[in-house]
């Protein structure tokens, strides 16, 4: 038993062991996975196919099939979808469809998300319309530089629509409601046969109105083709050309024809249309009342910084005068000063006070200069009568001249000769003797 028992457990170990390393999907990873592929490989498709089975939901979501003789697969528009499908579903209609394949794992259920639909047939249409688009862009027609902004507060309104549609009543009663504009109509079909020649005349007729200020080129929504009118060429050129700003109001916000692009602003609805046309009297009256309270406020406001500048200015102007005038005082005392200083009678005092102190100091210095001289003299005469010649006589000396003769004393006795008379000098008396 112990054996079987343990081949037994070898058996449900090994089996364990091969369940753990089998590779296996759960349902919800698998779910996954095919939504991964369907989301990376059909995540923009084109699908044509028949109606069957539509439903609208309360919530705006529409639910039908699409099918041909061998298949049908589910298909859903959501709510925010349904305004920009060219046409809607209707039972039994061959479609063109534009959208995304989705996965709904709880149900494990596929199905298309349409996002774009339009009748077969149509798109042949729709690709001639976006040749024509590209070609009159290409021409310039949808520059934004040729693009004029809109009157502020338009005299005259013109209008070009159909004068028995619900569009015409719903802008002239936004318009009167909010301001009280003057409105001129131009009656013109806006489908069918003829409706773009009749379009293109009331732009004429209503651009060549010299009062009109503002044009509305607009209709109520409808199919693609009942649309058709505003994307004739001849249509978008009469709004390029048009001599007054042009406002396209066609349809509905998803409707897109080629007059949008032309003029010079584009309405998503003819209301809507109305309302950038013309302000609100009462937002104006409001707007004047803030501007006019916006002034008062910035006129006290102004007065104030003016009465406050003012007040400053004459507080530095005082202040400058006075420091100006204290300069001027200043420099006219310092003047009058200079001037007295100048003065020809102070000038006078000053030049006798500086003569009197000259002569004072002349007389002290001539004083002082004698009695220098005096005792120079003195001592002059002390050294004289010790070295002068009669000094020297005094000391035994004697001087000697020849008579007759010049008087100038001899130093030489070779200036005598035997027989000279000869005086001698003594310091008392002379001696008259003869040279032997």
């Amino acid at each position: 038993m112990d054996g079987i028992h343990g081949l037994l457990d070898s058996s449900l170990t090994g089996i364990m062991a091969a369940m753990i390393q089998r590779e296996y999907y759960t349902v919800s990873r698998l779910t996954q996975s095919i939504k991964a592929v369907l989301d990376t490989a059909f995540e923009d498709l084109w699908v044509r196919g028949e109606v069957s089975g539509l439903k609208v939901h309360s919530s705006g979501h529409i639910y039908f099939a699409l099918k041909d003789r061998d298949a049908r697969i589910s298909a859903v528009v959501f709510r925010g979808s349904v305004p920009h499908l060219a046409c809607r579903p209707t039972e039994g209609a061959e479609v063109l469809c534009r959208g995304r394949m989705d996965v709904y794992p709880p149900h494990g259920s596929y199905s298309l998300v349409v996002e774009r639909m339009e009748a077969v047939g149509q798109g042949a249409l729709l690709e001639e319309l976006e040749k024509r688009r590209r070609r009159l862009e290409a021409e310039g027609l949808f520059d934004p530089a040729r693009k004029r902004p809109l009157p502020l507060l338009p005299g005259t309104v013109g209008l070009v629509t159909s004068p028995t549609s619900a569009a015409i009543q719903d802008m002239l009663r936004v318009i009167f409601e909010r301001y009280p504009a003057r409105v001129l109509v131009y009656p013109a079909r806006v489908q069918g046969e003829g409706a773009a020649a009749e379009l293109v005349r009331g732009l004429q007729v209503l651009g060549a109105q010299p009062d009109v200020d503002v044009i509305i080129l607009g209709r109520g929504g409808g199919a693609t083709e009942d649309l058709l009118a505003f994307s004739e060429e001849a249509v978008v050129r009469a709004v390029a050309t048009c001599p007054k700003p042009v406002i396209s109001a066609v349809g509905h916000e998803t409707d897109t024809p080629l007059c949008d692009f032309a003029a010079d602003l584009r309405a998503p609805t003819p209301t809507a249309a109305a309302e950038a046309v013309v302000p609100r009297l009462s937002d104006l009256q409001g707007w004047a009342a803030d501007r006019r309270r916006s002034l008062q406020r910035h006129m006290r406001s102004s007065e104030d910084y003016a009465r406050r500048l003012t007040d400053d200015l004459r507080q530095q102007l005082e202040l400058r005068f006075r420091g100006a005038l204290e300069v001027r005082q200043t420099t006219l005392g310092g003047l009058r000063g200079e001037l007295w200083r100048q003065h020809p009678r102070n000038q006078l005092d000053r030049r006798a006070e500086a003569l009197a102190r000259l002569k004072d100091g002349l007389a002290l210095a001539a004083r002082d200069g004698l009695a220098s001289r005096e005792q120079k003299l003195e001592r002059a005469k002390g050294l004289f009568a010790v070295l002068g010649p009669r000094g020297q006589l005094l000391r035994g000396y004697a001087l000697v001249k020849k008579v007759p003769g010049d008087g100038r004393p001899l130093t030489d006795a070779a200036q005598v000769a035997s027989g000279d008379g000869l005086e001698i000098v003594l310091a008392k008396g002379a001696v008259k003797a003869v040279a032997e």
